[in-house]
């Protein structure tokens, strides 16, 4: 109790030197922000379930792809589903992706008890589970005292948080307390969990769902279109660089400009991390010259009737949410962003679906594992600087044979390492035939 004490004091100070930066967003950027009201727990009722209700938790966008075979056994399990995110990129991915398959999507609350209990009344989930790892103290004990089963789906602690988890050790132990179960990636995440306090009996390791990943439909029209428009094909080559960070981008329109030296005439999907740079990506392409288009200056209609352009391209800014998986199909050889500059690195399974050879910077701490995995088994090249991805990219282009050894290696990893979503629905199979028993035991006869 001392230590929930502390945390709520904690939050109401965040919150009030926080909350003039938050409404001044709310009135310049709402589309944004979210609805306000779903933050503070103002959630449409929904009907109370007929069959055992789960609220799925994914932070951004790269939770809500991991879901992705999480969710597609769900279905099949006659569960009432309900998703909440916590940024609007990841809440319009998740409208766009499960609006059919899900009771509702929302933002999550934030962790007042006031918004908690709002949110709980309206949404009366049986269990509720939290995609990788993001504890949220008030949320955790309110679920705990009204009989809601919380579980960790996914859970991992990179290098980087573990410390920071050590430092607040003390704070997060009783909220540990109240999760049933720990779906954990790796035996290196299962055993930091249990050294920051949760019960081992309750951790388990299920594997990376990650790995389960597969694109749910192939975006033939979107890659029919950009080939189109960079006139790529069998002779022209074609970087796609994903979820790039600032000042990546640079570094990469530098390669293209030396590699198109040595005439190679090497063309480029650039697709920045953060919706909120779509802008300034297309502002430096216009600085450096480049003859480029934008995903968003076609419509589905122009995408579902074949396109005849007149025009080539030098580069195309993919200035769209949730289609870069799919876009991966078209590269001839892949660089994943925020791994140049420090940034934790992003996911490199995605390209690996396809068998493509995959380059990625230093900074993969955030993705550290499967980086080393990748590292170990020829699957992948870390760059360390630009004049390296000048180099790596330009010898990839002259050798075709380094170029599907990388990716054949690629596919064999992910190949290997699925069956992540089967283990973790074994799991949630075991809380909700609990759940059932227990309500069958407290109903009258």
């Amino acid at each position: 109790m001392p230590q929930r004490l502390f945390y709520n004091a904690a939050l109401w100070i965040f919150f009030l030197f926080y909350s003039p930066l938050f409404f001044f967003r709310i009135l310049t950027r709402r589309k944004q922000t979210g609805p306000l009201g779903e933050r503070f727990g103002r959630v449409r009722p929904l009907p109370p379930p007929s069959r055992p209700r789960i609220w799925l938790h994914a932070v951004s966008v790269g939770e809500i792809m991991v879901l992705q075979p999480l969710l597609q056994r769900l279905t099949e399990e006659n569960l009432s589903i309900v998703i909440s995110t916590t940024t609007v990129a990841g809440n319009q991915l998740a409208r766009k992706l499960y609006q059919d398959l899900v009771e509702a999507v929302i933002f999550f609350p934030f962790d007042f008890d006031f918004a908690v209990r709002s949110s709980l009344d309206s949404i009366q989930p049986d269990l509720f589970a939290l995609v990788e790892t993001e504890i949220w103290p008030n949320f955790l004990w309110n679920c705990a005292r009204r009989g809601i089963s919380c579980f960790l789906v996914n859970g991992r602690i990179s290098d980087r948080s573990y410390p920071r988890y050590q430092m607040i050790q003390r704070l997060l132990a009783p909220s540990l307390k109240q999760i049933e179960r720990f779906c954990m990636q790796t035996a290196r995440d299962a055993q930091r969990m249990v050294e920051l306090g949760a019960d081992p009996a309750r951790v388990r390791v299920t594997g990376n769902l990650k790995y389960d990943i597969e694109p749910r439909q192939r975006l033939h029209h979107l890659n029919q279109l950009i080939r189109e428009v960079l006139g790529t094909g069998s002779k022209v080559p074609l970087l796609v660089a994903g979820s790039t960070a600032p000042g990546e981008e640079v570094m990469l329109l530098q390669t293209v400009e030396e590699i198109r030296k040595s005439n190679i005439d090497l063309k480029i999907v650039l697709a920045p991390r953060n919706p909120d740079r779509f802008q300034d990506v297309a502002a430096l392409l216009t600085a450096q010259g480049l003859k480029f288009t934008r995903r968003s200056f076609f419509t589905d209609d122009d995408l579902a009737h074949p396109l005849r352009s007149e025009v080539r391209y030098d580069a195309f800014l993919l200035d769209s949410i949730g289609e870069l998986t799919g876009v991966y199909e078209t590269a001839t050889i892949v660089f994943v962003g925020k791994s140049l500059v420090p940034g934790g690195g992003h996911n490199i399974l995605e390209p690996a679906f396809f068998g493509k050879p995959i380059l990625f910077g230093p900074f993969m701490e955030n993705f550290q594992e499967i980086a080393d995995t990748f590292l170990q088994h020829n699957a992948a090249i870390q760059v360390m600087n630009q004049a390296d991805l000048t180099h790596q990219v330009h010898e990839l282009l002259r050798n075709r044979d380094a170029r599907a050894s990388l990716g054949e290696c690629a596919s064999r990893i992910i190949s290997e390492n699925r069956g992540a979503a089967a283990h973790t629905l074994k799991e949630i199979r075991e809380l909700v035939v609990r759940k059932r028993e227990m309500a069958g035991r407290q109903s009258p006869e």
